[in-house]
């Protein structure tokens, strides 16, 4: 399982404005057992890593989450590991609770700048976030290849 991430020209423009490139991390809730989310996150972890020489050195890179069961809950530990800035954003106080999901993904994909996705191609609140992320254009990259 390989992760790529490159910046294409018009992301970078975008982060000359923000000196913060944002990556989400978000899986489906099927990504819950500790054994493949270890495996996941140390994969997710080695290509932020190479990433993060990647970037322009006045670029800080950042990572975000919501609160979904998959590898979401992994994202601040990763990001305290690795010294990176972290936002986590928690859903709207609305009901059906489906629409605060939602309304939770397309705040996130409106704020970030890519999206690294373990998605199953099953999960409703993945396959949001990634239809919010391309609405968005957000460079997207799903680890499963869904």
């Amino acid at each position: 399982m390989g992760l790529t991430i490159f910046l294409p020209n018009q992301l970078a423009v975008v982060m000359a404005k923000a000196n913060e490139f944002r990556l989400i991390i978000a899986s489906s809730a099927s990504y819950t057992s500790e054994y493949p989310t270890y495996l996941s996150i140390t994969d997710v972890e080695q290509r932020i890593i190479e990433q993060q020489k990647r970037l322009r050195v006045d670029t800080q890179l950042a990572l975000v989450s919501g609160t979904h069961m998959g590898i979401e809950p992994q994202a601040a530990l990763l990001a305290d590991r690795l010294a990176l800035p972290y936002y986590r954003f928690t859903q709207p106080a609305i009901r059906p609770m489906i629409a605060a999901d939602f309304a939770c993904n397309e705040r996130m994909a409106a704020f970030s700048h890519a999206i690294v996705a373990l998605w199953d191609g099953e999960d409703s609140l993945v396959k949001h976030l990634m239809g919010a992320a391309h609405y968005h254009k957000l460079q997207i990259v799903n680890l499963e290849g869904q």
